[in-house]
């Protein structure tokens, strides 16, 4: 009323509000609407910025304890979800901010999530044959369920999906590559690259080629490690095959483990 009436200058009044000049011509401007509008006497300056809400009703922090602090379930409940469980569970409507800020207020760190492993990226079939071979290979008692378990080695051309190379053996080893692979090579020839998994028959730890990797180098081909057996599907596909129909082809043939090769 006094800045309005010019009794007091813009500095004196920012000096006794507390206020910059900006928030002043705001409160001068909601005031002289008041007045406008008759109801000058009762006006009043509304909140000024700042957290003028009282503290979460006991039962709400401690239901955000549980769910954020490391101990509790911190693992199932982000801040958004732990917002949305307050509107849910007890009607007070917060959003992600201010569960964030409440649980920093009371020194609740939530837990990081492990990073996830990389997506898997869909690959475009290679356009020629002989560019890429898909290697995979799998257990299963291929005998039948009382035999005993088999590694099956399965590799197949990625463009013509020609399996170049599919052999049993007692057990996954260098020896059963390399067998693998001369029967492939002598009947088909090199191909330009392998695609793998991450097994350390191929690489080891730290990145570096094994002995096996080193002599396929040797003859120029390289290998493209897969990230999830979804990234190779097509050798995958097949090895479902093999796994429905061996031990019937097997029980039909009276072909068991005694049975000389």
């Amino acid at each position: 009323m006094q800045l309005t009436a010019g009794t007091i200058t813009f500095a004196q009044a920012m000096e006794s509000l507390q206020v910059k000049k900006t928030r002043l011509y705001e409160l001068k401007a909601s005031y002289l609407a008041a007045r406008a509008a008759g109801k000058g006497g009762e006006w009043m300056p509304g909140l000024s910025g700042g957290d003028h809400a009282g503290p979460w009703p006991e039962d709400e922090q401690r239901f955000l304890r549980r769910v954020l602090s490391p101990c509790g379930e911190a693992k199932r409940y982000s801040y958004a979800f732990a917002a949305s469980e307050l509107g849910r569970l007890f009607g007070h409507s917060v959003d992600r901010g201010q569960v964030r800020h409440w649980a920093i207020d009371h020194g609740i760190k939530i837990a990081v999530p492990k990073p996830r492993p990389p997506a898997h990226v869909r690959r475009w079939q290679r356009n020629a044959v002989g560019e890429l071979w898909q290697l995979d290979a799998t257990p299963d008692r291929f005998l039948g369920s009382g035999g005993p378990v088999y590694q099956l080695l399965d590799m197949l051309d990625d463009c013509s999906r020609v399996q170049v190379g599919c052999r049993l053996y007692e057990r996954e080893c260098v020896r059963s590559y390399l067998d693998l692979f001369y029967r492939a090579f002598s009947r088909y020839g090199l191909p330009l690259e392998i695609y793998v998994d991450k097994a350390g028959f191929f690489r080891n730890e730290n990145g570096e080629l094994t002995q096996l990797g080193k002599r396929l180098k040797f003859f120029d081909i390289s290998f493209v490690f897969a990230n999830s057996p979804e990234s190779k599907g097509k050798i995958e596909r097949v090895h479902l095959v093999w796994q429905d129909r061996l031990p019937a082809y097997f029980e039909r043939e009276g072909i068991g483990a005694d049975t000389p090769e």
